[in-house]
């Protein structure tokens, strides 16, 4: 067990560091007297029994206490997880931090952490080095290449990759920071690569990489990483470390299996959070779900904002920048209890308040990219009158990050509406806003944050199927977080 004391930033604490309780599913095993040091590896901790576990460790005065990411201990599964940064800058490049910082912070963190400078940066005389090669997107855009035989190639999104200037990609990375490219994994996969999804903690885009998206690594048997990785068997967390089993008709994430008529895709997802739906996506498209709303009696509001970071032309431009929300929630006929948005108060471009001097409006600012952003209203003391809510939108201006050639950087209109509470009570509504060819929304419905964090899932499809055909399995969790597993492929071969 790897224990770290951090400040509120994700940084090593400095000063000395406390005695620490470690408990076992709310046993008490061991304390950590009075380290030395704000990071401490525990060893010989040990499990009783398979199944889902717990590991809390906190301080003797109980002042600070921290939980583990699910621990399964499962005799019927031959897979491990490594969990991978496989993006990092340095200072050598455009990054902020020394290559012994970043690997200082890695620790504990992650089991993979490369140091992927940019190659114009770096000197050439090192052939075992990772490298980011990155040329503008008119000659090929930014890729990775790994050491390995052959090669381990990942597609980079920000500045697209061509798949015409790389050989056999192995991954595509479709989460950048808090950005989020799932279109540029569906791009790949579409014109038959066999390829597996990655995730990374590093953005180009400034300021906007507080989400600690990473890659899981499915590791079998003997082999190492890297081994896992060529054969594309990963899947991507937007931030938490939490577990996600699939298969279909038997075989792992990345892999391909046979021809059949009928698929029969199925798992288990282990979650940080509860979970809102699990999506099973056929060459792009959601084809069935799990909708897990249980809004019965709840009279909690969620209410989320979301935009495409997909360009016009998808592989062929500059992804569409982000865009930033300002505006207010107003409630009439009804007390605001509380409001929970851990997504907005963890990111470093976002936050919400309930208005100091008007109790019954929430202000908010958040930011979103290909990704979504929500908050959830409680309520109390509902009057007679019909319950409504007011939504307010600030006129706004994208980012100018990216400079796509076929679109630039639009104006994000203001919005206002006005919904019943009645209105909101039976399926979700959407209100869309036109952004210059992008449909952004907003989106409202009832919900109940109380759900269970672990799922099984069982989909079958045998609809109008095809050779090659590709599925992946998406995950929402309540607090935005999003699990994806590498596609899965049906029949056909693999394009060199």
């Amino acid at each position: 067990l790897s224990v770290r004391v951090e400040d509120k930033f994700g940084n090593i604490a400095w000063g000395p560091a406390p005695s620490l309780d470690i408990n076992l599913d709310g046993v008490f095993q061991r304390r950590i007297e009075t380290p030395g040091t704000n990071v401490n590896l525990v060893e010989g901790l040990g499990f009783r029994q398979q199944g889902l576990h717990n590991i809390t460790v906190r301080s003797s005065g109980g002042g600070l206490v921290g939980h583990s990411n699910p621990v399964l201990v499962r005799d019927d599964v031959d897979l491990k997880i490594s969990w991978a940064n496989l993006h990092a800058h340095s200072n050598r490049s455009d990054g902020l931090q020394s290559v012994e910082e970043i690997e200082t912070e890695a620790w504990g963190l992650f089991d993979v952490a490369l140091v992927t400078d940019h190659d114009n940066y770096m000197f050439f005389g090192n052939s075992d080095a990772v490298r980011e090669f990155s040329q503008p997107l008119a000659r090929g855009g930014h890729h990775l290449v790994v050491p390995h035989s052959p090669p381990i190639v990942i597609a980079l999104p920000e500045i697209p990759s061509d798949h015409r200037s790389l050989i056999n990609p192995s991954l595509v990375e479709i989460r950048s920071g808090s950005s989020s490219y799932e279109w540029f994994g569906q791009h790949f996969a579409g014109m038959g690569y066999r390829v597996g999804f990655a995730g990374s903690q590093t953005s180009h885009l400034s300021g906007k990489n507080s989400d600690a998206s990473q890659t899981a690594i499915l590791v079998s048997g003997d082999e190492n990483w890297k081994q896992a990785v060529s054969a594309r068997r990963t899947y991507v967390t937007s931030g938490p470390k939490s577990i996600l089993l699939t298969k279909l008709n038997g075989g792992d994430p990345g892999s391909r299996v046979e021809q059949s008529s009928r698929r029969h895709i199925y798992g288990e997802v282990f979650a940080t959070a509860g979970i809102d739906a699990i999506e099973l996506i056929r060459n792009g498209t959601a084809i069935d779900h799990y909708k897990f709303k249980d809004s019965e009696g709840a009279l909690q509001v969620k209410v989320t904002l979301g935009s495409d970071s997909r360009p016009v032309a998808a592989g062929w431009d500059m992804p569409r920048n982000g865009r930033e929300w300002l505006g207010y929630l107003r409630v009439i006929g009804a007390r605001i209890s509380s409001i929970s948005a851990s997504g907005i108060e963890k990111n470093n471009r976002s936050d919400i308040v309930i208005n100091p001097t008007e109790p019954s409006r929430i202000d908010f600012i958040t930011w979103t990219h290909g990704t979504e952003s929500s908050f959830v209203v409680s309520l109390v003391e509902i009057a007679d009158q019909e319950v409504m809510f007011e939504v307010s939108l600030k006129e706004g201006f994208e980012d100018v990050d990216l400079l796509p050639e076929l679109r630039k950087p639009a104006v994000t209109k203001g919005f206002k509406q006005l919904l019943s509470l009645n209105d909101i009570g039976g399926d979700s509504i959407t209100r869309t806003i036109d952004v210059d060819g992008y449909s952004d929304f907003v989106r409202f419905e009832m919900t109940n944050t109380g759900r269970p964090r672990h799922q099984s899932f069982s989909f079958v499809d045998t609809r109008m199927t095809e050779i090659g055909d590709y599925y992946y399995v998406r995950v929402k969790q309540i607090n935005d977080h999003i699990l994806w597993s590498s596609p899965i492929y049906v029949g056909g071969f693999d394009v060199q």
